[in-house]
């Protein structure tokens, strides 16, 4: 099987540098541009089904891509973004700020098992989101798919299907938004074929 993994569109707050959880946040001008061209990079792409987050942002970049594809899009909430509660419109220097314990604990310790204030650690979140992916691989198993979610969920489904501990996540390049990347599933074994493709997007994002 396939998986296409799509990250969303810019928003505002990509722009402004906030973090935004599961905010209902809808994609900006820019944003609107990327996904634009993200459906047409996508458009001659054989897949059979389309999954997306229920976040707003994902949603429209969803219905953006399916512009050329008409298919019956499949809304789920394991796709939807790290919950990261309490933090959620914050800048990096207001959460180092007012987060402190929880900052060190993010940076010194194991990533996976910090828990957000009055949110989830990244490896509820990855957990739930793996169980999606297996269903999704279970009804597409010889066949593409086009995953559209977000950040944090892409970067530990990867490491999940690579078999990569959560404390490497800072290893990985950042994930731009309206970036294609591509898990191969295959009998001998998982490949990632593609990684934080933006060759796709105008320049001036």
């Amino acid at each position: 099987m396939r998986l296409i993994l799509v990250r969303h569109c810019q928003t505002d707050r990509n722009q402004q540098r906030r973090m935004q959880g599961h905010s209902p946040i809808e994609l900006n001008a820019a944003g609107r541009k990327e996904a634009e061209a993200l459906a047409l990079a996508l458009r001659e792409e054989k897949i059979e089904a389309i999954y997306s987050s229920p976040l707003r942002r994902s949603m429209e970049t969803t219905q953006a891509i399916n512009h050329f594809h008409q298919l019956a899009v499949e809304s789920e909430d394991g796709l939807k973004e790290f919950d990261i509660g309490d933090l959620d419109g914050l800048t990096i220097e207001e959460m180092k700020s007012q987060y402190s314990s929880f900052w060190q604990e993010w940076t010194s310790g194991e990533p996976g098992s910090a828990k957000c204030p009055h949110g989830e650690s990244l490896g509820e979140a990855q957990q739930r989101a793996w169980g999606t992916i297996q269903e999704i691989k279970r009804r597409h198993c010889q066949q593409a798919a086009i995953a559209v979610t977000h950040y944090f969920v892409i970067v530990s489904v990867i490491c999940k299907a690579l078999s990569i501990d959560l404390s490497h996540t800072r290893r990985f390049r950042a994930l731009k938004t309206g970036a294609i990347s591509i898990l191969d599933f295959r009998d001998e074994g998982t490949t990632l074929t593609l990684f934080n493709d933006t060759c796709h997007l105008p320049r001036e994002t």
